[in-house]
């Protein structure tokens, strides 16, 4: 399994996703379209770039703008060459995954 099927794993039907940039996050979106599109989950993404903006409207992923959200369900961001995923609740954010294309590993960072 793949990080970004992981993460999949990971979204809530109804869940407010945060979309990072680079190939991580593209590869997410992509699968993140997919299963929208199959009808299999319904999600509102916030987006950190136009580019990654275009390509989630292309996937079919419904956008918000920031003032629009309140709290991420998840994040998927690619800092510093490692893929992070992040949970969050209105009191704190816990990194679940490290880095490249390894399975995700919960606790590790």
């Amino acid at each position: 399994m793949t990080i970004y099927q992981r993460a999949l794993e990971l979204v809530a039907d109804g869940a407010t996703v945060g979309l990072g940039s680079g190939r991580a996050a593209e590869a997410f979106i992509h699968l993140l379209g997919e299963r929208l599109r199959a009808g299999q989950l319904h999600v509102r993404a916030l987006p950190t770039s136009a580019a990654t903006a275009d390509l989630a409207r292309q996937q079919g992923i419904p956008l918000l703008a920031p003032a629009e959200v309140g709290t991420l369900d998840l994040a998927v961001t690619v800092p510093t060459r490692s893929t992070r995923i992040w949970t969050s609740s209105r009191a704190s954010a816990e990194p679940l995954c490290a880095s490249g294309l390894s399975p995700l590993r919960p606790g590790n960072s």
